[in-house]
């Protein structure tokens, strides 16, 4: 991948799912450490550690499923999983703005600093993806949110990586 960069075929290196300990050890040996490391990242799943560890490291965090992925197959879904479009909270605060409550978890990541790259289909939601920069959430709505204590993955990559020498 560094390479890549040398001839100038890209201008960085990305990683993703990779641990704060992972990342560490490619920062001390890489000559061109990778500028972000994307991971699942939402009010349930909110990576706190590992966006303070990256954030020493100058390595900027990218949520993927920013908004609990609710368009993944039902065989992927369980019955009683938290979903994060349907918190009460999150709701009263999309009604209080006028906006959708996807908006208000992409609103959220955005400032806490983090990249979000929302995914859809859907024309009239890709556009309502970008309608996240006309309001801001105050204070102590931020910090609500912070204290969320649901915790969820929508994604679990242990099972995939288990058995991988490099991983934590």
């Amino acid at each position: 991948m560094e390479e890549l960069v040398v001839f100038g075929l890209t201008k960085s290196v990305g990683v993703s799912n990779f641990s704060i300990s992972q990342i560490e050890r490619i920062c001390k040996m890489a000559k061109h450490k990778p500028v972000t490391n994307q991971v699942e990242c939402l009010i349930y799943c909110p990576q706190k550690e590992l966006f303070d560890g990256c954030k020493k490291l100058e390595v900027t965090l990218t949520a993927y499923s920013p908004i609990g992925s609710p368009g993944r197959p039902e065989n992927l879904k369980e019955a009683d999983e938290p979903v994060a479009l349907e918190d009460p909270f999150i709701q009263r605060i999309a009604k209080k703005y006028g906006k959708t409550p996807a908006q208000i978890l992409l609103r959220n990541l955005i400032q806490r600093g983090i990249i979000v790259t929302p995914k859809s289909v859907t024309p009239e939601r890709i556009r309502g993806n970008f309608q996240v920069f006309d309001f801001s959430l105050s204070k102590g709505e931020m910090g609500y949110i912070d204290q969320i204590t649901i915790q969820r993955r929508y994604f679990d990559m242990s099972a995939m990586f288990k058995d991988h020498p490099e991983r934590p």
